[in-house]
C-alpha cells in the first residue's frame, strides 16, 4: 500500500513539474493511443483555462528544434474523411503556423483538400510575411496534376464584392500572368462572362474586360499597352482623354492619332509642331493619271473589292507605301489610303492651275476676236460708203 501511494505521489509530482514549464509534456517523446469512437473524442486534448491568457499562449504547442531535414513542429494525419489537424477559434486564429526560413503552414492530401479554412466573420485564411527583406512569395502554389492552379468561388448570388482583389503598395506589378508552355497553346489571360450585361449604359464595371487609368501622367505610360517582348520592346498604348473623351493611339510613347468620340473617325496627328523638314510637294497630276483603279478579291474572301495596287503606287508615290517584314521574314506592302485624298487635293490644285491658265488664254483670245470683229465692222462700213 505504501509502495502504491509512493508511486502515485511520484506521478503527481512529475505531472506538476511538467505543467509548471509552459505545459511541456514529459517525457520528451512518446505515443498516445485512443480507441474512442464517439464524437469529439481526442487522443490528446489541451485546454487553456485562463480566460486572460497572453499573446501566443497555446493549449497545444509543437516545436521542432532540428536544423536539418524536413521535420515538423506539429504533424496530423487522418486515414478517413476527417481532418489531419483541425483548429477552431471564436475570435482568434484556428490554426497558426510560423517559420523563420521555410513554410509556416503546409497541407497535403491524397484525395481532398490539403488545407481548409472556415470562418463566420473573419478571413478563412491569412498569410503574412513579416520580414521586410523577405523575397520569397507569401503564397506559393505548385500543382503537378492537370487541374486548376487556383479556383475562387463566390457562392452568394447577392455578393457585389470583387472575386479577386490585389492591393499593391510597392512599385512592382499588381498582377503578372506568365505561361511557360513551349508549344504556344493556351491563352495568357481570358476574361469571360457567361451572361452579358443587358441594362442601360453605365460606367459601372460590367464589361468582360475593363482597364481603368488615371488622368494625366506621362504620355504612353498610362492606359492599355500592348508590348512585343522582343529585343526592341515595341508597343502601342490606348488612352482615353478625360477632357473630350477621344481615344488616343500612341506608339512607343508618341501620339500617332485619335478616335473621335462623336463620330468614331480616326484622325492622324498632323500638328505642324510635330513636323520638320517641311517642303512643297512635287507635281502629282501626271502620276495620278497613271494609277489604275482595280477590282479584285482578297485571298480567303469572296467579296469583290475596289482599290489600288501597292506595287503600282510605289512607282509613283513611294511615300504612301510601307514595306513590312514580319518576324518570319515575309514581306508585305501596306498602303496609306488616307493620303490618297491628299494627293487628290494636290492634283485638283494642279488641274485648277491649268484651268486658270486656259481661262486666261480664252479671255485673251476673246478680246482679240472682239478686236477683229470691230475691225471687220469698220472695214464693212468703209466698203459700203465706197459703193
Amino acid at each position: 500500500m505504501k509502495t502504491t501511494l509512493l508511486i502515485f505521489c511520484l506521478v503527481i509530482g512529475v505531472y506538476q513539474m511538467a505543467h509548471a514549464q509552459s505545459a511541456t509534456v514529459l517525457p520528451t517523446s512518446g505515443e498516445v493511443y485512443s480507441n474512442n469512437t464517439g464524437n469529439n473524442a481526442s487522443a490528446i486534448k489541451g485546454v487553456m483555462t485562463n480566460s486572460t491568457s497572453n499573446t501566443f499562449n497555446a493549449a497545444v504547442r509543437g516545436e521542432h528544434l532540428g536544423a536539418e531535414g524536413y521535420g515538423m513542429g506539429v504533424y496530423g494525419s487522418h486515414g478517413g474523411l476527417g481532418y489531419g489537424v483541425f483548429g477552431i477559434s471564436g475570435n482568434g486564429i484556428g490554426v497558426y503556423g510560423e517559420s523563420s526560413n521555410s513554410s509556416g503552414l503546409t497541407g497535403y492530401s491524397n484525395g481532398s483538400s490539403g488545407i481548409v479554412g472556415l470562418s463566420n466573420s473573419g478571413s478563412a485564411g491569412f498569410l503574412h510575411s513579416i520580414a521586410a527583406d523577405n523575397v520569397a512569395p507569401v503564397l506559393e502554389l505548385n500543382h503537378s496534376g492537370i487541374g486548376r492552379g487556383i479556383l475562387i468561388r463566390l457562392n452568394n448570388a447577392t455578393n457585389a464584392a470583387n472575386g479577386l482583389f490585389i492591393d499593391h503598395l510597392g512599385t512592382g506589378t499588381g498582377a503578372h500572368i506568365r505561361k511557360f508552355d513551349t508549344s504556344g497553346l493556351g491563352a495568357g489571360l481570358i476574361a469571360e462572362k457567361r451572361t452579358p450585361y443587358t441594362g442601360n449604359y453605365t460606367t459601372d464595371p460590367h464589361a468582360e474586360l475593363e482597364v481603368r487609368h488615371g488622368d494625366g501622367g506621362v504620355v504612353g505610360m498610362s492606359g492599355l499597352r500592348i508590348v512585343n517582348t522582343g529585343p526592341n520592346l515595341n508597343n502601342w498604348t490606348l488612352w482615353t482623354s478625360n477632357t473630350n473623351g477621344s481615344l488616343l493611339l500612341m506608339a512607343n510613347g508618341i501620339i500617332r492619332g485619335s478616335f473621335n468620340p462623336s463620330t468614331g473617325a480616326y484622325t492622324p496627328a498632323s500638328d505642324i509642331r510635330l513636323k520638320h523638314n517641311i517642303k512643297n510637294y512635287s507635281p502629282t497630276l501626271t502620276n495620278l493619271l497613271k494609277i489604275g483603279i482595280k477590282s479584285y478579291q482578297v485571298h480567303h474572301s469572296a467579296k469583290a473589292e475596289v482599290g489600288l495596287l501597292a506595287q503600282e503606287v510605289l512607282q509613283y508615290f513611294p511615300e504612301l507605301i510601307y514595306d513590312g517584314v514580319d518576324e518570319k521574314g515575309e514581306q508585305r506592302y501596306f498602303m496609306d489610303y488616307a493620303r490618297i485624298g491628299v494627293l487628290a487635293v494636290k492634283g485638283i490644285q494642279e488641274q485648277q492651275s491649268i484651268i486658270d491658265k486656259q481661262q486666261s488664254k480664252i479671255q485673251t483670245l476673246e478680246k482679240e476676236v472682239q478686236l477683229l470683229r470691230n475691225e471687220m465692222n469698220e472695214l464693212k462700213k468703209m466698203l459700203m460708203k465706197g459703193k
